[in-house]
């Protein structure tokens, strides 16, 4: 019998009973809950909970994307399309939209109310002929954006909402260390900045603000945790960071700490 591999996690939290599932080549456990099967024969390569915990997505290194039933322990769908291997899955903040990422670059964002793809673009063409993968897709606080890093150490932005229309809108691009992995990132309500947390091969955790046009540091901020979530202020002042332990108050302008508030569960 062959050994099975850990090649994946996610955490979905539903009322206040949080699910974990542990990918092992070739299923998905769900543990408390049972096993939903995965792709056998076939590794899985990115795996997401939607906020709701209600739907989970699947990816393999073939390029199919599979939406489960945790619960019921069903496939619901699958999507096809990609040409690489699935490496990012994430779901809007509204469980309407599926965003997919694979290791050649390419974006794609499913409807999980049509079950169809409504979007597809390349995030990046090739570099010394070589494929550029996703590393990383976010859904910032602002309605209908999406943000994509890749391994070239770029993030992009995009308004999604023309995409419904036949067409996608980029917006604003920004480079940072390419060696890092972004943690999260988000864009200033004017566009004119983009805050981005990361963290370094060595394991340090950085969180700069940007200049999203002249690509420069506009201020580094102190961070010893990792930044779960990061939101500017109404009038892009102020840069509120969700860290594990507390919920914390920058200013943009230099980067100091105004405040802080402990013991945050949630940061809507």
């Amino acid at each position: 019998m062959a050994m099975q591999r850990y090649v994946n996690f996610a955490f979905g939290t539903s009322s206040s009973i949080t699910t974990s599932c542990i990918i092992r080549e070739p299923e998905v456990t769900l543990e408390g809950v049972g096993k939903i099967n995965g792709f056998p024969g076939v590794a899985i390569t990115a795996l997401a909970f939607s906020p709701s915990a209600e739907l989970l997505a699947s990816g393999n290194e073939n390029g199919l994307v599979r939406l489960h039933d945790p619960l019921r322990r069903i496939d619901i769908t699958s999507f096809s399309g990609h040409r690489g291997g699935v490496a990012q899955a994430k779901f809007s903040p509204d469980c309407q939209l599926l965003a997919t990422g694979d290791r050649k670059g390419e974006m794609r964002v499913w409807s999980c109310r049509t079950k169809k793809c409504i979007a597809v673009w390349h995030v990046w063409t090739y570099i010394n002929e070589r494929d550029v993968p996703v590393t990383g897709i976010f859904f910032p606080p602002r309605k209908n954006l999406i943000a994509v890093s890749d391994a070239i150490g770029r993030v992009q932005f995009y308004d999604l909402q023309p995409a419904l229309e036949g067409k996608l809108v980029k917006l604003v691009s920004c480079s940072w260390r390419r060696e890092d992995e972004a943690r999260f990132v988000t864009l200033s309500n004017d566009g004119e900045m983009i805050a981005l947390a990361s963290k370094s091969v060595k394991g340090k955790e950085r969180l700069c603000v940007y200049d999203s046009q002249l690509q420069t540091v506009r201020c580094r901020i102190r961070c010893t945790e990792i930044a779960r979530r990061l939101e500017f202020s109404p009038d892009d002042t102020l840069l509120a960071v969700l860290v594990d332990s507390q919920l914390q108050i920058h200013t943009v302008a230099d980067g100091q700490l105004l405040s802080t508030i402990k013991r945050v569960e949630t940061f809507c």
